[in-house]
């Protein structure tokens, strides 16, 4: 594929894990800020035991990742990512026939589909985006990636909204899995990469906590807690202002990514051509931030959208800013692309875990909304791997 908006030819390897990523982002789009909701209503309304479920299964991922990441190599990288696939697609299946009867069954069987899905999927994934992307379009090919899926994640969430004010969460999961699974056709055009884990569980966990990769593994920890406010807490905090209203929901959600599109694009390609990746991280963070601090006053629906709107705006300008940065510090590991996967994806966990364990805290002697306090500030927090040296693992 080749495109003005690009320098030289991207990767027919890139454009198929694109296609499905696209696909996948497309279903999740129905998924991603309804199932924090589905949840809460299925557990009583107690944002406690949300939040508990997902602090387990951030622990459930965190502990034997380096110890997995062993064995997932060996029977390839692209056999890994079907195999997370289906597992994802069970986890979703065990969903769908969640009732507030038999919720504390079906929630054990999710957090298991779900860890095997993230045991298997995302160092496969970010080691091949690694290898398929080149350092010259990166930013671009990283703003391209999330402006696709911000564009078909504009309608997702919206039909999503629909789908349960007239039909039910069975027929919501049901439907995004029959998308879902048909990410799995471009992946078998996919080349295969191979890499090989060559750490010990006690050396990764040796490797986190060393000096030259600090700043970096701030940056993903402190991602890893504001990330968690705004896929988790935030979707409650807009049903609890809303009334439950799921049509409303949608929309705002349909709309305030449509207006991120345009400046993805944008802002990717002078970031390449400029170099400016650090610089763009460094003032559209500050803004995100400001945003957190916003949201804390939300009152009204329309409060959400603008909010929202400047929200996602600025979060998808930082956001790209770092996973291009991200992917560049991974391209100069040479082959330990994967290790230093491995130390991101702990690093992010181990952010999500502090998050969910603060926010419990939080929510029992305060309101909701404080814990975009936390956000704020570990937004400020991700500029730390523009201190971040291009070592060698």
């Amino acid at each position: 594929m080749n495109l003005s908006y690009f320098t030289g030819k991207i990767s027919h390897d890139l454009t198929y894990l694109y296609i499905s990523r696209t696909i996948v982002y497309f279903s999740n789009g129905f998924f991603t800020i309804f199932v924090p909701i589905f949840l809460y209503e299925m557990l009583g309304y107690d944002i406690q035991k949300v939040l508990l479920f997902y602090l387990i299964g951030s622990i459930l991922y965190l502990i034997p990742l380096p110890f997995t990441t062993r064995y997932i190599e060996r029977f390839s990288l692209k056999r890994s990512l079907y195999i997370a696939t289906i597992a994802d697609i069970f986890a979703l299946l065990a969903l769908s026939v969640t009732t507030p009867d038999n919720v504390y069954h079906t929630i054990g069987i999710t957090l298991f589909f779900v860890t095997v899905f993230r045991l298997l999927y995302w160092l496969p994934y970010h080691t091949m985006f690694t290898t398929f992307s080149d350092q010259a379009n990166r930013m671009r090919e990283v703003s391209t990636f999330m402006a696709t899926m911000h564009i078909v994640g504009i309608i997702a969430p919206l039909i999503a909204g629909f789908i349960l004010a007239y039909a039910s969460y069975q027929m919501l999961f049901i439907t995004g899995m029959a998308v879902y699974a048909t990410s799995l056709i471009p992946l078998l055009s996919l080349s295969n990469v191979h890499e090989k884990f060559s750490w010990t569980y006690r050396q990764t966990w040796k490797n986190l906590c060393a000096k030259k990769y600090r700043p970096a593994m701030i940056a993903y920890i402190a991602d890893g807690a504001e990330s968690s406010v705004g896929t988790i807490i935030w979707p409650i905090f807009i049903f609890i202002i809303l009334d439950g209203n799921y049509v409303s929901i949608g929309l705002i959600s349909a709309l305030t990514i449509g207006v991120t599109v345009l400046l993805e694009i944008l802002v990717g390609k002078h970031a390449d051509i400029h170099h400016k990746k650090k610089k763009v991280l460094k003032i559209n963070s500050i803004l995100y931030a400001i945003g957190w601090l916003m949201k804390i006053f939300i009152i009204t629906g329309f409060h959400i959208f603008v909010a929202d709107a400047y929200h996602k705006i600025t979060k998808a300008l930082s956001q790209n800013s770092l996973d291009a940065i991200t992917y560049d510090l991974s391209a100069d590991q040479g082959h330990y692309v994967d290790e230093f996967t491995v130390l991101k994806e702990m690093a992010l966990n181990i952010g999500r875990i502090f998050l969910y364990s603060a926010a419990i805290i939080i929510t029992i002697f305060a309101d909701i909304q404080w814990t975009f306090l936390l956000a704020a500030i570990a937004t400020i927090l991700v500029n730390t791997i523009r201190l971040q040296k291009n070592h060698p693992v």
